[in-house]
């Protein structure tokens, strides 16, 4: 099982720079970038992800098993983000730096209204639960946490664009990383026939050791594209 955060104050101390304000978190789309029409399936799966959303928010375990985690994030690419998304991360960064197990179970909670997919919200939650000994509930944010980040490494091994792991929101790449026990080091893009890839590279927390991760983020661009077009 990967590891997922574990400590309140350890949970945020790799975190890259924070992207500038995009359509759902996704960054680095010239201004002039042709939009091109949303997939068929685009709204079907925003419907699943409302769903999806509306059954995790009970905290019911039973409603892991029952939710297809990468369907459920990129349904979640199209639909919109709260208007003051950004406010609402920043009081759980607050929370965090001030070590408020109360804190960030608010601060979480605020999130994870607007967005069940948030995989540092499950996590940060869960580590502040346990802390409070409600392990129940800790228990079932952790699953989702969980679920969420297999659902980005379910294939290939993220070494190479070939056997890319397709992120739909840059921070689900950072999260990656933290659950591998990596620390951010720089982020590059390419673009390989009609595909882009954000090129991580990242440092193991316990050695040093040196690794590269790659990230199909075509679908999160085009998404982006059409937002700036309107």
């Amino acid at each position: 099982m990967l590891v997922l955060v574990s400590s309140l104050t350890g949970a945020c101390s790799s975190q890259p720079p924070p992207a500038p304000a995009a359509a759902n978190g996704a960054s680095g789309v010239k201004p002039n970038t042709p939009a091109t029409p949303r997939p068929a399936y685009a709204e079907t799966d925003a419907g699943y992800y409302r769903a999806r959303a509306s059954a995790l928010a009970t905290e019911a375990m039973d409603e892991v098993a029952r939710t297809d985690f990468w369907r459920f994030r990129r349904g979640r690419l199209y639909v919109p983000d709260a208007s003051n998304v950004w406010e609402l991360e920043a009081r759980l960064a607050e929370a965090v730096k001030n070590e408020s197990a109360a804190g960030i179970v608010d601060a979480s909670a605020a999130i994870l209204l607007a967005d069940q997919a948030d995989i540092n919200a499950h996590a940060l939650r869960s580590a502040a639960l346990r802390k409070t000994d409600h392990v129940a509930d800790a228990d079932f944010h952790a699953s989702v946490a969980q679920a969420l980040v297999d659902s980005i490494i379910h294939a290939g091994d993220g070494r190479g664009a070939k056997s890319a792991w397709t992120a739909y929101r840059v921070k689900e790449e950072y999260e990656v990383l933290k659950s591998l026990g990596a620390r951010f080091v720089s982020q590059s893009r390419i673009t390989e026939g009609d595909r882009s890839f954000d090129v991580l590279d990242a440092e193991k927390v316990a050695d040093g050791s040196k690794l590269r991760f790659y990230f199909d983020v075509t679908e999160a661009l085009a998404e982006e594209a059409r937002a700036a077009a309107h």
